[in-house]
C-alpha cells in the first residue's frame, strides 16, 4: 500500500477547526499559509495553519 502525505490548510480556534482545502506539496502549503496570514489581519485570532495527514 502506497502512503501519500497531504497538507490540509485549516483555520480554527479552541472551539472549532475547519479544513478549507489541501496541497500535496509542503512548500506550496507553507507559502500559501504565510502569505494569507501576513495579508489578512482580520483573522488575527484564527490564523491559517497546516495539518499533515496520510492518504492511502
Amino acid at each position: 500500500m502506497n502512503k501519500k502525505e497531504i497538507y490540509l490548510i485549516c483555520r480554527g480556534t479552541y472551539d472549532y477547526e475547519v479544513a478549507l482545502f489541501y496541497f500535496e506539496n509542503l512548500e506550496d502549503a507553507q507559502s500559501y499559509v504565510d502569505n494569507e496570514n501576513n495579508e489578512n489581519e482580520y483573522y488575527n485570532d484564527s490564523k491559517l495553519y497546516i495539518k499533515k495527514i496520510h492518504k492511502y
